[in-house]
């Protein structure tokens, strides 16, 4: 079994360093996932890369089906690495910056997996 998953942002469309091996589509109880999961090795090792956006691009922000993203995943991989970008309300934060949230703010699905 691969032991890294990658739920790739907009860079990830077209990802050079990563060889494709296998794709495959998978159904969840809460639907479709953005894309196929990709296997492959990267430098070795061995990946499984779901596209956020879609397979070409064309899923905005606000329709990702982040619950379906992570089930698709979970029986794949020991560990997910969720890469994305996003813009900044500040200025003093210049390009390329590293940052990490202290909380997370998500205005359009649940970010839980439990409804009751």
């Amino acid at each position: 079994m691969p032991g890294i998953g990658v739920i790739g942002g907009t860079g990830f469309a077209e990802w050079d360093e990563f060889d494709v091996e296998e794709t495959e589509e998978k159904h969840t109880p809460w639907g479709s996932p953005s894309s196929p999961l990709y296997r492959g090795t990267l430098k070795e090792k061995k990946i499984v890369l779901l596209k956020r956006h879609g397979h070409d691009h064309d899923l905005p922000p606000h329709r990702i089906n982040h619950r379906a993203n992570l089930y698709a995943l979970q029986k794949e991989v020991d560990e997910v690495v969720g890469v994305c970008s996003a813009g900044a309300l500040r200025e003093d934060f210049k390009v390329p910056s590293i940052s990490i949230p202290e909380d997370y703010v998500n205005l359009w699905d649940p970010i839980t997996f439990y409804d009751e």
